[in-house]
């Protein structure tokens, strides 16, 4: 049923649609290594797109503690978007 549905996905303001994954990645703004943790031991596949072009920046499959190398990503604003299976969780990142 709706409601059934409806608790376990949320619309965000980005469209998305969030399924508890506890995704976190910090620091944001970051500098020049990002760290992410989520629930789960399965990987994720993430994708890193800069707001101002649409240009897809980054796209590896990443596990929870991973730590980032972002050096050589120019400084912008960026969307990540993180899926696995049918989940979905985006977000804005801010790079130094």
């Amino acid at each position: 049923s709706f409601f059934e549905y409806s608790d376990y996905f949320t619309p965000t303001a980005l469209g998305s649609t969030h399924l508890n994954l506890n995704f976190k990645l910090y620091p944001n703004p970051a500098v020049d290594q990002l760290c992410v943790t989520f629930s789960g031991d399965a990987p994720l596949h993430l994708e890193l797109i800069a707001l101002s072009s649409g240009q897809n920046i980054m796209e590896k499959q990443i596990h929870s503690g991973e730590i980032l190398d972002i050096t050589q990503i120019p400084p912008g604003v960026y969307v990540y978007r993180v899926t696995s299976d049918q989940r979905l969780e985006s977000g804005k990142l801010i790079k130094q």
